[in-house]
């Protein structure tokens, strides 16, 4: 077991074991985890959380049903407010240790929506045969998979019905080659990358833009 001390620029929690920093995906300051290290190096280790034995006080169950999987959301387990806080000690330790300044005063945090805020955002679409159909989504973490999603919880509701209509994913029965199977809402405008045709897992990216 190990006791997490801070934050990372990725979210990651940061601790310290045998003369190594550890980096623990899944793990929040103050919190007594065990985890499994799955890249280590001579002086730190990345590791993923397997066991939150000691919770944050700031630690909150995740909205979205497919964290923890996909690879948009990083920090859905804190709290709102403590990203917003944890996102404002990251710039002022960049100006402080990068730019070489040394903040006088500091204005507060400017918060906004915690969810369905993204009137934009890069998905990937690949057609799998074995889940019935086109995959529209986020990559999964670490892997160039795309995430099996139904729904978005950051992606504001004026485009994500068009990809997930409610949870059922469209089909393509155009034969071997991918295609891109979705519809466009009107208040949104789409522009996409064609796909490199040399496999039939060829991915395509997705661009969608939505009126604020």
């Amino acid at each position: 077991m190990i006791r997490v001390e801070s934050l990372d620029q990725e979210g990651r929690g940061v601790a310290h074991a045998d003369g190594k920093v550890i980096f623990i995906q899944g793990a929040l300051p103050g919190e007594l985890v065990t985890y499994a290290s799955y890249s280590k190096k001579p002086s730190y280790e990345i590791a993923q959380v397997t066991q939150i034995v000691e919770p944050a006080p700031m630690r909150v169950t995740p909205r979205c049903p497919h964290f923890g999987t996909c690879g948009g959301c990083s920090q859905q387990h804190l709290d709102a407010r403590a990203q917003v806080a944890a996102k404002q000690r990251v710039l002022e330790d960049n100006l402080r240790h990068i730019g070489k300044v040394e903040c006088g005063s500091i204005l507060p945090a400017i918060y906004g929506e915690a969810w369905g805020y993204r009137h934009r955002a890069r998905f990937s679409a690949r057609y799998v045969q074995k889940k019935g159909g086109a995959l529209i989504g986020f990559r999964e973490k670490r892997s160039s998979y795309v995430t099996d999603m139904t729904s978005c919880a950051v992606v504001s509701v004026t485009v994500i019905p068009s990809f997930f209509p409610r949870g059922k994913r469209a089909a393509d029965h155009g034969g071997g080659r991918d295609r891109m199977v979705t519809a466009m809402p009107r208040t949104a405008t789409m522009s996409t990358s064609s796909p490199r045709e040399t496999s039939d897992s060829a991915i395509a990216g997705i661009v969608w833009s939505a009126p604020s």
